[in-house]
């Protein structure tokens, strides 16, 4: 048993990847503790055991008073499938603000501001990167938008799981369903500092590669269509530049482990994809129908691509996953609709300045 300094009903646990943190959530705090020792299972004590707790976002996670009855609700929150050591949490609320979060025990800041915030709302009517698209503090007033009723968030998921068998874009895609039946991506988001698997990067630089040299002497490529093969292109340049950090396993045998830093050029910020277009299915009479959750799961890694003229062969038959990737919405009607994502999301960026009509 754990005490926890909850004060309202806990409504999700979610385990670290690493299972060295658990986040608490509640309607409107979470809290992250520091996973004890495996010992205190079969140790002699049986009474609670108390943990170390952080209050994540102290500002930003916090339960309404009667001065401010205007807190966002949590809805998501998940750890960084690329997350260093999984000690990168995302978090996600109603107000389709999203916050990255990039824990350290060694720094009690980390657990007090957001590495990345980035509201939705803005970002979805955003022209250029020039824009401020970081989410305003909770005491700032807002008048009335229709994106607000729109872009309430229902769940968001990450579209991979880390694995080096998955198609390279997917871990780094975070999807959001919106509870009116809005659905979109943002691609890549990052921490600063990530742990990619061993094919992700060369996986992606070949595709990245031959795309830019198709469109170099095509005519019929539209700018939009060029600017963004550019900007993955210069993406993946900053990748190729860097010497990454490398931590030997502590076990024998142990792959080492490489970060890296998350690319300067285009941007932290991506895009804003979507709304995809959707049939939840619904009958006539739904209208009072509503998305609850949704859950992703990317392609698997194209190995005839990847391994394109390298000496060695990878067996594809041992490949486990998907050959498109998949996208599950679920509905307050208790309604699953399962759809497949045959266009694929891949990165994309606004221009860098805005493009004058």
């Amino acid at each position: 048993m754990i005490k926890t300094p909850c004060t309202s009903p806990i409504q999700q646990l979610v385990m670290s990847p690493s299972g060295d943190y658990l986040a608490i959530l509640t309607r409107y705090t979470i809290y992250i503790a520091l996973v004890p020792d495996s010992s205190h299972l079969s140790g002699p004590d049986t009474g609670p055991v108390r943990v170390k707790m952080h209050h994540l976002g102290p500002t930003d996670h916090v339960a309404p008073t009667s001065q401010s009855t205007s807190r966002a609700a949590l809805v998501s929150a998940l750890w960084h499938p690329l997350g260093v050591d999984g000690t990168c949490l995302v978090t996600v609320t109603d107000d389709a603000v999203v916050r990255v979060w990039e824990l350290s025990v060694q720094d009690r800041y980390s657990f007090s501001e957001p590495k990345l915030s980035i509201d939705l709302k803005k970002l979805v009517d955003g022209t250029s990167q020039e824009q401020d698209f970081r989410a305003s503090k909770f005491d700032v007033k807002h008048g009335f938008s229709a994106d607000s009723f729109e872009m309430e968030v229902a769940s968001a998921c990450f579209g991979g799981r880390g694995s080096g068998m998955e198609s390279g874009w997917a871990p780094m895609t975070l999807w959001i369903a919106m509870r009116e039946g809005d659905v979109y991506a943002l691609c890549p988001l990052l921490p600063s500092k990530w742990q990619p698997p061993s094919t992700l990067i060369p996986s992606l630089s070949v595709s990245i590669v031959s795309k830019s040299a198709v469109i170099q002497n095509d005519t019929s490529v539209t700018e939009d269509k060029r600017r963004l093969v550019q900007q993955q292109f210069q993406w993946m340049a900053d990748l190729d530049n860097q010497d990454p950090l490398v931590i030997d396993g502590e076990d024998e045998g142990e792959v080492p482990k490489e970060i890296y830093k998350r690319p300067a050029k285009p941007g932290a910020i991506p895009k804003l994809q979507g709304p995809f277009e959707l049939e939840l299915g619904m009958e006539d009479d739904d209208i009072d129908t509503l998305v609850t959750d949704i859950y992703a799961i990317g392609p698997k890694v194209d190995a005839e691509e990847l391994m394109l003229g390298e000496e060695q062969d990878l067996d594809i038959e041992d490949l486990e996953g998907l050959s498109l990737g998949i996208v599950c919405i679920v509905t307050n009607k208790g309604r699953v609709t399962i759809y497949l994502d045959i266009d694929g999301v891949e990165a994309q960026w606004l221009p860098q300045k805005k493009v004058l009509s």
